[in-house]
């Protein structure tokens, strides 16, 4: 109560004194129980005071000693009005009886009532009396003297106002008003309210009942099981001064541990927690019925458990490693310090989320509950964005990202801090930034790009799948976790399993990396060591060194030795057929140096290859041809064969010798990616590849199909004449060659016997 000492006003007109003050009705006061007193809690003075207009000739109120309903002065009067101004009273005035108050501090306050011709006119005090508070009946005397009119405090107590208002031990009613009140019931069972305005009400010790009325009030419990009700505006439950965790459960409407235990909610908004590891819930809802706020929870110290569930929610995990979920709508999460990880959800709306700087930062961004495949991209260190096709968030001060089940992708090369990431099972495909980065990607075939740095990759031992591996030039030194070595196939060959993707590295001189151009060593644990020729290393934990050893070995996973790479006989010898441009000689079988007229390249990578899985190469094993090396061709691709019986020369797809005997010729059906390269003259030509006559690129319907659309295009400007020349059936003149069909090989071999490869 804000009271104000004295009295209103005094004027002297002769030996008179007219003195004028605010009072109590009669029934503001009631008994609490024999020994306890409390103004009424919603005791306005705007409202309920009464007004004493009392001309006396001294300067103290007197008494009724003789008990005579008359007084003791006849020289007091007195006219009572209400608050309205109406007069309820007036005549020869006394004071019938006096009450000295204490309240829980031991302060005292002397309670007066005041009568006339026996009837009484209700109240006055010495000091201020708090509306609402038990106070402790002291003593109680009939005066023969009143208070001095000076001493005599002006009930003037308005609601209204920003009160402070305190409670004592003994279970108050305390009533706040239109301002921002401060209420403090202390001990005993308390009801609190805080009517209009952003209050703060604190019931103490006991089981309270706290109401914040409308405005955005905080509510703290204390003690005891307290219930809570936030009324209109965005409401608080605030247990910051717990003694231990608390787990709050908005949805259910329940509270359990440290101060919480026993707590109901109706119309709470939000919760801030203590500084213990605490468990905090939202309502599957936005607000209580037309209430319409949203969660807003603050976990204080601790390690806590923050989960908005449904609507657009404010979480803030602040000090200690949280667990924060905002779930379904347009959240905004904070992790604050130390280690957090952010949880989201399967429709998680339009989020904005923190991870938090301070403490001991590593933050995780947790994808692992949304059902659908999410890519993620990041913009700058530890900042981008993440989408499933139907939600977008957008994320900063974020380490670690664990992904879905589903086939994620994850662009990270914006940032240069390091990035770990957990991809789960599917068929992710994870790129690194420049820093030291961490991918890990678990099951499925995924493909890992570590990027600059020295990074950690892991591909997820006996997965089953066949996991890719990205290098280029520039990737520093990075180990390798679980990559599945090339095993023998049985024939004298090997067959690879996870597999290297070299296709963008070069080496010093510009060419393509190939098989030969790597070299294997030890890092003295046992494990193999593949230097590159401009200085990229890679550590393959788990791998030895002999794994690796050999070119077969190395192009089983995945490093070329052929399609690029492959030797073309030339005029001055064998040349990469990647350095060769057109105009160059080449020998042909039939015409000797011819120039080259067109190259072509395709470059088919895992999503292509499993996609069309027929479009994955052949190889030729080097015992079949007698050279030193296997050669890697299309399906399509013929190779020149001789017919057992009358020796005349054939071709024959590459895909048709894998039913030779001897499996010399297998599918690499391991193969990740592949770089086709296309040699085409004037006319159709047989060419040596290795040392093994084939033909070169025919533009026959097979062949153009091979064709992606800018490399048709550039072909046709070439070659205009290739869709629309009627002179012959190809457009382009004839094969170098007849194809044999698979029906004609089975054929000849059950008629003659097996075919030769011509050398």
């Amino acid at each position: 109560m804000r009271g104000r000492p004295g009295y209103s006003c005094a004027t002297k007109v002769g030996r008179m004194t007219s003195y004028v003050f605010a009072g109590y009705r009669p029934d503001s006061y009631v008994a609490v129980s024999g020994t306890q007193m409390r103004l009424d809690p919603e005791f306005d003075a705007d409202r309920d005071a009464l007004t004493f207009e009392i001309s006396d000739d001294d300067s103290h109120l007197g008494g009724d000693r003789y008990h005579d309903e008359s007084g003791d002065d006849g020289n007091q009067y007195a006219v009572v009005r209400d608050a309205a101004g109406n007069v309820v009273g007036q005549g020869r005035v006394y004071v019938d009886e006096a009450w000295t108050f204490a309240d829980e501090h031991g302060d005292m306050v002397s309670v007066y009532s005041v009568e006339i011709g026996g009837h009484s006119m209700g109240y006055i005090a010495d000091g201020p009396v708090q509306p609402g508070n038990t106070y402790d009946i002291v003593s109680t005397h009939n005066p023969g003297t009143g208070p001095a009119y000076t001493e005599i405090d002006s009930a003037d107590y308005d609601p209204d106002a920003a009160n402070k208002i305190t409670g004592t031990e003994r279970g108050d009613s305390l009533q706040g008003g239109a301002d921002d009140d401060t209420i403090a019931g202390n001990g005993g069972a308390d009801t609190l309210s805080g009517g209009s305005g952003d209050d703060f009400l604190s019931g103490g010790a006991g089981g309270d009942r706290l109401s914040g009325g409308s405005g955005d009030d905080t509510l703290r419990g204390g003690v005891g099981a307290d219930t809570l009700s936030g009324g209109t505006g965005l409401d608080i439950a605030d247990y910051s001064d717990s003694d231990a965790a608390v787990t709050v459960e908005l949805n259910g409407g329940t509270g359990r541990g440290g101060t919480a235990e026993g707590d109901t909610y109706t119309g709470i908004d939000g919760v801030i927690g203590s500084d213990f590891d605490d468990s905090i819930s939202g309502f599957d809802k936005e607000g209580w019925g037309s209430d319409r706020y949203t969660n807003v929870f603050h976990g204080g110290a601790g390690d806590d458990t923050l989960s908005g569930m449904g609507g657009g929610d404010s979480l803030y995990g602040d000090e200690g490693n949280d667990v924060l979920s905002g779930g379904t709508g347009d959240d905004f999460v904070s992790g604050g310090a130390d280690a957090d990880t952010i949880v989201v959800d399967s429709g998680f709306g339009t989020d904005t989320v923190e991870g938090g700087e301070a403490g001991d930062d590593h933050d995780t961004l947790d994808f692992s509950d949304v059902g659908t495949p999410v890519s993620v991209t990041f913009t700058g260190d530890e900042a981008g964005s993440a989408s499933d096709g139907a939600d977008t968030l957008s994320f900063s001060e974020i380490e670690r990202l664990r992904l879905t089940a589903a086939n994620d992708s994850v662009d990270a090369s914006g940032q240069s801090t390091g990035t770990e990431i957990d991809a789960g099972a599917g068929d992710d495909t994870l790129t690194g930034g420049s820093g030291a980065d961490t991918l890990r990607g678990d099951g499925g075939a995924d493909r890992l790009t570590g990027g600059g740095g020295d990074d950690h990759l892991s591909l997820g031992a006996d997965d089953n799948a066949v996991d890719e591996v990205v290098l280029g030039n520039g990737s520093g030194s990075d180990t390798i976790a679980g990559f599945e070595a090339p095993v023998p196939d049985g024939n004298g060959g090997w067959i690879g399993a996870d597999q290297f993707d070299v296709t963008g590295m070069l080496t010093a001189r510009g060419a393509p990396v190939r098989s030969w151009d790597v070299q294997v060593g030890d890092d003295g644990l046992g494990n193999a060591v593949l230097t590159f020729p401009t200085g990229e290393r890679v550590t393959m934990s788990g791998v030895a060194p002999s794994s690796m050893e050999t070119g077969a070995q190395r192009r089983a996973a995945g490093i070329p030795c052929y399609t690029e790479g492959t030797a073309i006989l030339t005029p001055s010898g064998y040349r990469p057929i990647e350095e060769l441009t057109p105009g160059d000689l080449v020998m042909t079988k039939d015409n000797g140096p011819q120039p080259v007229a067109w190259i072509g390249r395709r470059v088919l990578g895992h999503r292509d290859l499993r996609a069309q899985p027929e479009l994955k190469p052949i190889v030729i094993r080097k015992g079949l041809l007698n050279t030193e090396r296997d050669l890697v061709v299309s399906p399509q691709h013929g190779m020149l064969v001789k017919l057992p019986g009358d020796g005349s020369e054939r071709l024959i797809r590459a895909k048709h010798l894998v039913d030779f005997p001897g499996g010399h010729v297998t599918p690499m059906r391991g193969r990740r990616q592949v770089t086709y390269v296309h040699l085409m003259f004037d006319r159709h030509q047989i060419i040596f590849a290795e040392g093994t006559p084939s033909e070169s690129f025919f533009p026959g319907p097979i062949g153009l199909a091979a064709l992606d659309d800018p490399t048709l295009r550039e072909l046709l400007q070439i070659f205009p004449g290739l869709l629309t020349d009627a002179r012959d059936r190809y457009g382009y003149g004839a094969p170098a060659r007849d194809y044999l069909r698979r029906r004609d090989l089975r054929e000849h071999q059950a008629n003659h016997g097996p075919m030769t490869l011509l050398h």
